[in-house]
C-alpha cells in the first residue's frame, strides 16, 4: 500500500490534510502560499486560512515539511502519485500495479487533486495496456481504477482472443460501464 494511504489511515490523517500533502508532493519546486490557498479553497481561499492549516501539519510530518516556499523536503514522497510514477518511470510494472491499490484521495473534490488522480489513472492505464501483458491488463481492470478502461478491455481481447475467460468478465463490466442507461445501445467502440 503507498505510503500516504498507510500513514492516513494508520494517523488518522483527515482529508484536508491528506490534499494538502498530495499537492505538496506533486511539486518539487513548492507552493507558494497564495498558489496552496487558491488550489485548495479557490477564490474564496486566504494565505492566512493556509498558514493555520500548515501550522497542524508538522503534527504529521515533523520537519519533513517545509515552508517559504510549502514543499515536502527533499527525498520524501508522501503520496502514492511520486511513488508509482518512479516505478512506471523504471518499467516495473508490475510493483506499480501492486502499489497503485485505489484512487489518489477518491473523496476529494480539490480540482487539483482530481487533476493529479487522472493524470495518475491516465499514466498507469497507458503503461498497462502498452505492456502486451495479459496479467497486468487483467490486474489493472480488476482495479477501480482500470473497471471501464475499454482500451485495456481490447489490448486483453487481442491478447486472449474473443471467447478468452480472462476477457468475457470484463467486456461485461465495461460494458455496463459504458452505458448507463440499460435501455441505451452499446457504443459502436465497445463492439468487439
Amino acid at each position: 500500500m503507498p505510503a500516504s494511504r498507510q500513514s492516513a489511515r494508520r494517523l488518522g490523517v483527515a482529508l484536508r490534510r491528506a490534499e494538502i500533502l498530495a499537492l505538496l508532493d506533486s511539486r518539487s519546486q513548492g507552493w507558494s502560499a497564495e498558489e496552496l490557498a487558491y488550489e485548495l479553497h479557490g477564490d474564496a481561499g486566504t494565505p492566512q486560512a493556509l498558514r493555520t492549516e500548515m501550522f497542524r501539519v508538522p503534527s504529521i510530518l515533523g520537519d519533513a515539511a517545509t515552508s517559504t516556499p510549502y514543499r515536502l523536503a527533499a527525498g520524501l514522497a508522501a503520496c502514492s502519485d511520486a511513488g508509482v510514477l518512479r516505478l512506471l518511470r523504471e518499467g516495473l510494472l508490475a510493483e506499480m500495479l501492486e502499489s497503485y491499490t485505489a484512487p489518489l484521495l477518491r473523496r476529494s473534490r480539490v480540482l487539483a487533486v482530481q487533476l493529479l488522480r487522472d493524470q495518475l489513472d491516465l499514466a498507469v492505464g497507458s503503461a498497462v495496456r502498452s505492456s502486451s501483458d495479459a496479467g497486468l491488463l487483467v490486474r489493472w481492470l480488476s482495479t477501480d481504477m482500470g473497471a471501464a478502461d475499454l482500451d485495456a478491455v481490447e489490448a486483453l481481447r487481442r491478447l486472449v482472443g474473443r471467447g478468452g475467460a480472462r476477457y468475457l468478465p470484463f467486456l461485461a463490466s465495461a460494458t455496463r460501464s459504458a452505458c448507463r442507461d440499460p435501455d441505451e445501445k452499446i457504443p459502436a467502440k465497445t463492439r468487439w
